[in-house]
């Protein structure tokens, strides 16, 4: 989970770099595999496409661990949801590879992935790796220092100050993503110098259509999923030549509950080939920018929640021929943090008619009179803390309201232990920020389980106003859903949200700047500035909300209204086709 955050102290391409001089291929080989394993495996947003990549070298240098590599790509195209290419590749090395067979037979099963083999660099080999020393001065073997609970990119920034001999003789290839001078700006040093204009037309010498792959978290329950789904839909109605590729580990729960025509047609897409695609579009936060050399341009759509920009950020943004970004205080934040490449506002949309006033409640065990919700994953940024304590300082046991939260831990979308988990850190902070039990604040309702993406909209049905107290926001889908089904939406006055939400359309909490601290669990928020909302503003706007219905309602119509308006996905795909094809014109 801290791999993203630490990718600036190392660059790929000095992975070799840590063999002694006399290293066999086998040793190179087995170090970028394991390399590669940790990548796929160990990441918050797992880098496929670098591991893939870097599993193809191993293999050249070492043609002997060829069917182990097989069976890492084929575990790679399982979880980009590729099911049958992953059992083909699988089929063409069980005979040479005993783990391949059995992963054969675990996902023809269908049993859990959990179950499945991975192949591993030989320990023989990674032991002719150089000994690590630490910033204390401590010699450790690598392959120790790799079991430890340190990132693997900190070991290996460890190892490149080590002064470790640079291997010779028959180094690992650079990744055409990575920072070579060769790719420093992405495609656009390529074409910046090219002496001649770049070529757009096919074998036959016709002009080639607007093609365009879009990488992403697809299947997962994500802000950064639910908006990519939205685009693709979007510009696949508008006819564009679409391939998609799935980045993040599918979630078996949200892909059962999806509407089946919708997973049917993105299933399609990620099967789909394009022979010449022009345009790449890669969606995530900026850890995971990087051009792709096989299309002409490269497009990085990402944001940041707080204000400023981590510095390897900066440097993947600018390896990008351009970045779109949700809201146009973005532009301004992206320039001032360093980054050079073209900015374009693009903003977010929500489905207005799937989310719209009127429709049936969802049945809510245990629900009062006067329903909050708040939708967010348990971290910090997101102001829980902010939100429980606001809850105590504005209402008692006996009053007629209730707060229900949609919540999960981060990066566990699902799974057993979820719910007692939450309830334990609910119960935790209640008794030790007010030494409360839960029978002495008014009620808190939990619901941990995946809600089906088409039951959302009657989740906001069933309450009476939205809250969300975030430190920092990119965007705010939560927030826009709840205005979009006529919700009186109380938010934080600071941050992505200001795009869409003002004074007139909702309710804004007062607040601060603060520096992010220890307290957040993501590090590369760490030192920047984002805000630090009031619990006594917000305790005034929930108490306010009970005890004026009516103008609260009208407030939630009129945040309806400015939605409908300006940020239905049909309004908003539009700035995206509309630059896709302004693309195709310029290299055209």
């Amino acid at each position: 989970r801290f791999l993203p955050g630490q990718r600036k102290v190392a660059q790929f391409n000095e992975i070799y770099h840590f063999l002694r001089e006399d290293a066999s291929n086998a040793a190179r080989s087995a170090a970028v595999v394991d390399f590669a394993n940790q990548l796929v495996w160990s990441s918050v947003f797992p880098d496929l496409i670098y591991a893939e990549e870097l599993y193809r070298q191993a293999e050249r240098v070492h043609s002997p661990f060829g069917p182990g590599v097989r069976n890492n790509l084929a575990l790679i195209r399982l979880r980009q949801g590729r099911e049958s290419e992953a059992i083909s590749i699988l089929e063409e090395v069980a005979s040479l590879f005993d783990p391949a067979g059995h992963n054969l037979n675990e996902i023809r099963s269908g049993r859990s992935a959990r179950n499945l083999r991975l192949f591993s660099g030989p320990h023989p080999a990674i032991s002719q790796m150089p000994p690590i020393i630490t910033p204390q001065g401590r010699r450790v073997p690598l392959r120790d220092y790799m079991a430890s609970e340190l990132p693997l990119l900190e070991v290996l920034a460890d190892a490149a100050k080590a002064r470790c001999p640079i291997a010779r003789g028959h180094p690992i290839e650079k990744h055409p993503y990575s920072s070579g001078s060769h790719v420093l700006g992405g495609n656009k040093a390529a074409r910046a110098s090219a002496d001649t204009e770049v070529s757009l037309a096919g074998a036959e010498g016709m002009p080639r259509e607007l093609s365009v792959v879009w990488l992403g978290a697809i299947f997962t329950p994500s802000g950064y999923a639910e908006e990519a789904r939205g685009f693709i839909s979007q510009l696949d109605r508008r006819g564009f030549n679409l391939a998609v590729r799935s980045l993040a580990v599918p979630s078996d729960v949200f892909r059962g509950q999806m509407n089946p025509e919708e997973r049917a047609r993105l299933d399609e897409l990620n099967e789909k080939r394009l022979q010449h695609p022009i345009a790449t579009v890669i969606h995530g936060p900026a850890y995971v920018l990087r051009p792709n050399p096989d299309t002409e341009y490269s497009i990085g759509r990402t944001m940041f929640e707080a204000e400023g920009l981590p510095e390897s950020w900066v440097a993947n943004c600018n390896a990008m021929d351009e970045i779109w970004v949700p809201t146009r205080d973005a532009i301004e934040s992206f320039k001032q943090a360093g980054v050079t490449s073209r900015l374009i506002w693009i903003p977010e949309g929500i489905d207005t008619e799937r989310f719209c006033p009127g429709l049936e409640p969802l049945s809510i065990p245990g629900a009062r009179n006067t329903i909050f919700l708040s939708v967010f994953e348990w971290i910090f940024r997101k102001g829980w803390d902010v939100l429980l304590e606001s809850w105590v300082k504005a209402f008692g046991p006996d009053d007629d309201v209730c707060l229900v939260l949609r919540t999960y831990p981060m990066n566990l979308h699902e799974g057993a232990d979820v719910r007692d988990l939450i309830q334990g850190r609910i119960d935790g902070f209640l008794e030790k920020r007010f030494g409360k039990k839960r029978d002495q604040v008014a009620p808190i309702i939990l619901i941990s389980d995946q809600i089906p993406e088409n039951d959302l909209p009657r989740l906001f049905a069933s309450a009476t106003a939205y809250v969300a107290p975030s430190r920092g926001e990119g965007w705010g889908r939560p927030q826009m859903a709840a205005m979009a089904c006529g919700l009186p939406t109380i938010a934080t006055g600071w941050g992505g949200t200001r795009e869409f939400m003002n004074s007139e359309n909702s309710l804004l909490i007062d607040y601060r700047m603060a520096v992010a601290d220890e307290r957040c669990e993501i590090p590369f928020y760490r030192g920047f500035w984002w805000a630090d909302p009031s619990s006594d503003h917000l305790a005034e706007l929930l108490r306010w909300v009970s005890e004026h219905r009516s103008e609260a309602a009208a407030l939630g119509a009129r945040a309806r209204k400015d939605v409908v308006e300006k940020w239905g996905w049909d309004r908003v795909a539009d700035f995206a086709a509309a630059r896709l094809k302004e693309i195709e014109t310029a290299l055209a």
